[in-house]
């Protein structure tokens, strides 16, 4: 008996420090990414190696703050996503940054045509084609990883009136639906089209 609940408390001890060290690792990704949003407009691959000295003036040694330099590159490997949302914060937020509010031509030429229905804008950034789309009547939902893109995109549809529905989400974990959508745009962006059940899944919304 006593055997046992050595082994158990063992066992408890071992996942306490499991548990630990994965709570050290949100902490320093969290940190690190706090960091992040408060830096100049430049590519977060270019920032990750600036982070060490502002580890080191923070009180870690030099090789405790290369530790946690390792793990911030292993999580970056893991959720570029989060790191690119940032960075497209950034961009959105920064003036000298001219993002054109003109409407793809390319969209404008294709649904001439077209009877306005329920459209929706992928990776719709600051909105620029769904404020043509709304002008144009068509019901609009838009959805990106930029959080601060999406809140200049609600902004610009309460000055001009319009309704928009938007949602933070990735082109994996999106919600296409089925029979979903009239119309689904798809300009400039990133997108995994080499896989067939992606298609599938833009086919079934459509």
């Amino acid at each position: 008996m006593l055997f046992r609940r050595f082994v158990f408390a063992l066992f408890c001890f071992f996942q306490l420090g499991i548990c630990q060290g994965q709570l050290d690792e949100t902490k320093i990704w969290n940190d690190f990414t706090a960091w992040l949003k408060n830096q100049p407009a430049v590519a977060w691959q270019v920032l990750i190696p600036e982070y060490k000295p502002q580890l080191i003036t923070s009180g870690l040694s030099e090789a405790k703050a290369g530790e946690y330099l390792s793990i911030i590159e292993k999580l970056a490997k893991e959720r570029p996503l989060d790191l690119e949302a940032i960075d497209f914060d950034k961009y959105y937020l920064n003036d000298t940054f001219n993002f054109s509010k003109a409407p793809n031509a390319f969209l404008a030429a294709v649904i001439s045509d077209f009877k306005p229905g329920r459209a929706l804008d992928v990776a719709m950034g600051n909105g620029r084609n769904w404020v043509f789309l709304a002008e144009k009547g068509w019901d609009v939902t838009g959805f990106d990883i930029a959080t601060e893109g999406l809140r200049l995109a609600r902004e610009k549809a309460e000055k001009l009136g319009r309704k928009i529905t938007t949602v933070r989400a990735t082109h994996e974990d999106f919600d296409y639906g089925r029979n979903r959508w009239d119309l689904v745009v798809m300009t400039y962006s990133w997108a995994p089209m080499n896989k067939p059940e992606y298609i599938q899944r833009l086919d079934d919304g459509l």
